[in-house]
């Protein structure tokens, strides 16, 4: 998949393609953190508003749907479409999604900021669309009477879309259409478009603030019944509180844990040696949720100088168990294959062991099939990933297994292929715009190199660290 940028924040054009594991490098304000949050807007506004249209997809309009409806009683959409059609689409999307000022909602900016912003996503040849197996849905009416009914069988690359009504004429057209667009939404783009779930940089004061959030949230709750009765003028209100949407989701991912932790992940249940690794290696210890107070309670693995269990408020425990909190809670409720997990600066308040612990744990993920998208700063994250790869693709097999053994690593959910991991920079850098003739030196994304036997180039990070060192050395020997 790539995903372009034109006229974003810094970039006046960049560009990147997803891989299982995703990471944008570069010093601050470099426009990293929009790189991806743009990415994240576009997949949260996807799945949660009508930026796709079926209709255009397969070329058929409402009176024929409805006509062929009503004739017959069935309609059929085959499913098999080129991947030329899917971009199409996909162009449609963006730029409902880019002109309609959803990008200036995403990142909380006034709206004439991003008036020439761009965002274009693409499906390319290596992206594998993987059609829904079976889906089925019915569409009743507040009497309970059935009135339509989708059905996808296993095995079959067609929506069948049936009326149920005797009475055809009472059948309630709109919706059957809201109801068409999602199912052809999550049959076909569910596997190229995944899921997201964001832990952005805020995230340490969203828990120790969430009370005062809340009292915000009541008061928009008590807006006059005019400002009700009017959702653009709600949403005006919303959205003056200027926070980003990933920080509103984390909010909203926090102040609903209560709901969350009704059932065990699939990791939970399928892979409980990760959530053990994080548990013991990473955060070193549990959260507990009260389920009548909302309060939760941080339990560290080492016991007391009294020798007894201590259990910790959030505003007792150390700021890396606050950053540490939402992530926590998605992989032992939420996670699952298939979903794209962002986080802002994952070495956030975490000591440089524990942030390679966080590199090993982000391998661990895209082998069970979480995509990861991160920003960061850590050179020693980028490092561990070296290890990682430097030990997968060793020649000596034996030796790599033996030095992985000592040295507590578990091939088996650690091994990285290069082909997994796609680094990009952010720096100044001259490029030829597409539909330009010249060469204009802008800042953009620039894809690192990786070796399978040392690893990722991150000069971002070299360059500075070697400065360091040449310093150093001239300070300590003249030299």
């Amino acid at each position: 998949m790539k995903i372009i940028l034109e006229n974003l924040g810094v970039f006046k054009y960049a560009e990147y393609e997803l891989a299982d594991l995703n990471i944008i490098c570069g010093e601050n304000n470099s426009g990293k953190t929009y790189a991806m949050y743009a990415l994240y807007g576009f997949l949260d506004f996807w799945r949660k508003s009508q930026l796709f249209d079926y209709r255009s997809l397969f070329n058929i309009n409402d009176a024929e749907i409805n006509k062929t409806i009503m004739d017959s009683g069935i309609l059929v959409i085959p499913l098999a479409v080129s991947i030329e059609a899917i971009n199409k689409s996909l162009f449609d999307a963006c730029k409902n999604f880019y002109s309609g000022h959803h990008i200036s909602n995403v990142l909380t900016g006034q709206s004439q900021y991003f008036a020439n912003t761009k965002f274009t996503l693409q499906i390319t040849s290596d992206d594998h669309i993987k059609i829904l197996d079976k889906y089925e849905k019915k569409m009743q009416a507040p009497n309970g009477d059935q009135i339509f009914q989708l059905i996808k069988v296993s095995g079959v690359d067609e929506l069948v879309i049936s009326i149920l009504l005797e009475d055809k004429a009472k059948a309630n057209f709109y919706n059957l259409h809201n109801l068409i667009n999602t199912a052809i939404r999550e049959i076909l783009f569910d596997s190229i478009l995944p899921e997201v779930f964001v832990a952005c940089t805020e995230r340490t004061g969203a828990v120790i603030f969430n009370d005062e959030l809340d009292i915000q949230r009541n008061a928009l709750q008590n807006l006059s019944d005019d400002i009700l009765n009017n959702p653009n003028s709600l949403f005006d209100a919303v959205y003056k509180m200027k926070y980003p949407l990933p920080v509103r989701r984390n909010i909203d991912f926090i102040r609903k844990l209560k709901n969350v932790i009704k059932e065990e992940s699939y990791f939970a249940k399928e892979y409980p040696e990760v959530l053990k690794f994080f548990d013991d290696e990473v955060v070193k210890g549990k959260y507990k949720l009260d389920e009548k107070s909302g309060i939760v309670s941080y339990i560290p693995r080492q016991k007391s100088l009294d020798n007894k269990v201590a259990k910790l408020t959030l505003n007792e425990a150390s700021s890396s168990v606050r950053a540490l909190l939402d992530l926590s809670f998605y992989l032992h409720y939420l996670a699952k294959p298939g979903q794209l997990l962002v986080i802002d600066e994952p070495e956030l308040n975490l000591h440089p062991k524990s942030q390679r612990k966080i590199a090993r744990l982000l391998v661990m993920l895209i082998k069970i099939g979480v995509k990861v998208f991160v920003a960061t700063h850590s050179d020693y994250i980028i490092k561990e990933l070296n290890t990682l790869i430097m030990l997968s693709n060793h020649e000596n097999k034996q030796l790599a297994l033996e030095i992985a053994e000592e040295n507590g690593y578990n091939l088996a959910l650690e091994k990285l292929d290069v082909k997994q991991v796609k680094v990009y920079i952010s720096e100044k850098k001259s490029i030829i715009i597409p539909d330009s003739v010249k060469k204009e030196k802008l800042q953009t994304l620039t894809m690192a190199e990786i070796d399978p036997f040392y690893g990722i180039e991150a000069k971002s990070f070299d360059d500075t660290i070697n400065e360091m060192n040449k310093l150093q050395r001239l300070i300590a020997y003249g030299v």
